[in-house]
């Protein structure tokens, strides 16, 4: 019974454990990105088109796609469906939008 109770306490220390990793990890990627990756970012994240963020942010697409490309090479990752998931887990989406001085985002549906 003990061994049972410790290998649950175990594999949820391991759990916890690779959260927090994961969390510092991220945390250090966002603090390389510019302010204009982590608007970018935010607005990924809030699920906005890329045609929508170019509108937005008044960019050409390939000004978007530029900016997405250096995301995405300091996440090391090939796509954005890789990086967002892992966010969202963490909660990111909720600490980007409280960050001091940011300004409100409307949702592509208000403009």
């Amino acid at each position: 019974m003990y061994s049972n109770i410790a290998g649950k306490i175990t594999r949820k220390f391991k759990r916890i454990k690779t959260s927090e990793d994961s969390l510092l990890h991220n945390f250090h990627i966002l603090t390389k990105l510019t302010p204009t990756e982590l608007e970018v970012l935010d607005l990924l994240m809030k699920d906005y088109s890329r045609q929508d963020i170019c509108r937005v942010r008044h960019v050409e697409p390939s000004t978007l796609k530029s900016q997405i490309n250096s995301i995405l090479k300091k996440f090391n990752k090939n796509s954005v469906q890789e990086i967002l998931p892992v966010l969202r887990e963490l909660h990111i989406p909720q600490i980007l939008s409280q960050r001091k001085g940011s300004l409100p985002l409307q949702s592509p549906t208000d403009t």
